[in-house]
């Protein structure tokens, strides 16, 4: 099928049909009479573009309403946990569907964390909660990851006991046995 569509469109050419050399109209996507304009798209402002706009919790959350629609879609959400005025970093939450998402990190990347840039071109990082750097290692976190199995080590005969968490030489205090 495809040779044939070339072969039509090279004999077109050689008797003199001129070639499409327009480009193709953009697809518009409208809601009633209003257009849509998509969050992901270079075009589309961020909301509020125009003014300035202080950093800070509310108002990022604010920013990220125009993502939410698009997520809440795929079944997921966003909810911002941290946003440093000092150094503009920022933490999210990605929940629902977009918590597990293998798609996550692009939608981290290319959508949230740019429509963010667009607002505040001097932003920091844009992470996620569950990232390394975001990550607290403490006795009572430890002692939460090891307790489902707990159960299981003591019917074995064993017991189990956090006796510091953290950085090395921290001293991270003494744990009880689970």
């Amino acid at each position: 099928m495809r040779a044939a569509l070339f072969a039509a469109a090279a004999a077109a050419l050689q008797h003199g049909a001129a070639p499409l050399r327009a480009p193709l109209a953009p697809l518009r996507v409208t809601q009633g009479e209003a257009p849509i304009a998509s969050p992901f798209e270079n075009n589309a402002p961020a909301a509020g573009a125009a003014a300035s706009v202080e950093f800070s919790m509310a108002n990022v959350d604010a920013v990220l309403d125009d993502v939410r629609p698009y997520l809440i879609q795929d079944g997921g959400e966003v909810t911002v946990l941290e946003a440093d005025p000092a150094t503009k970093n920022v933490v999210l939450r990605l929940e629902g569907a977009c918590g597990s998402c293998p798609s996550s990190t692009t939608t981290m990347k290319m959508g949230i964390e740019r429509v963010l840039k667009e607002r505040w071109p001097d932003i920091g990082s844009v992470t996620r909660d569950t990232d390394p750097e975001n990550q607290t290692l403490d006795v009572a976190a430890v002692e939460k990851l090891l307790g489902p199995i707990g159960t299981a080590v003591s019917k074995l005969g064993g017991t189990l006991t956090v006796s510091s968490a953290g950085e090395a030489g921290a001293g991270g205090g003494g744990g009880a046995p689970l």
